[in-house]
């Protein structure tokens, strides 16, 4: 199901040029107001407002789609050393966006995030524009050793 006044479900009938892992259930992009490179989306292809509305086929391949990401990044970005993961639920944690979805945060020691939250990271202007060159490599590369 598609909400359309939902950012995510509009985005997801798109070709999706930042994508770089899908299965039944969600697919994985780069976010385009990164806080590090690398720092990534799951989001699930039907719309569901957070995790609780998961049902059972959805929230059993959570995990291993989420496991599947993180793969995915840590063979393809350089001296990785860990991740944030979160899920904001709800406008009191600051969920922007009334679509489900993870934030996948490579992180490295004395990066510039600092501790997260990511609400706490949100406004800080450490956000950037997705560089559209370093993603389209960076999707190529996955493309050809996933």
């Amino acid at each position: 199901m598609s909400y359309p006044d939902c950012i995510f479900c509009k985005i997801l009938q798109e070709e999706l040029p930042y994508k770089f892992y899908e299965n039944e259930h969600f697919l994985a992009m780069l976010d385009v107001n990164p806080l590090v490179p690398g720092h990534s989306l799951l989001v699930p292809k039907k719309h569901f407002s957070d995790a609780r509305e998961f049902p059972p086929e959805v929230a059993q391949i959570y995990l291993p789609s989420l496991q599947t990401v993180l793969s995915i990044l840590e063979k393809n970005l350089e001296n990785i050393e860990s991740f944030t993961v979160c899920q904001s639920i709800g406008e009191a944690a600051y969920q922007t966006v009334p679509h489900g979805h993870s934030h996948i945060i490579p992180r490295w020691e004395g990066d510039p995030i600092g501790p997260l939250p990511v609400d706490r990271a949100y406004p800080v202007k450490i956000r950037k524009q997705l560089d559209k060159e370093w993603a389209a490599e960076f999707i190529e590369k996955i493309s050809f050793s996933a």
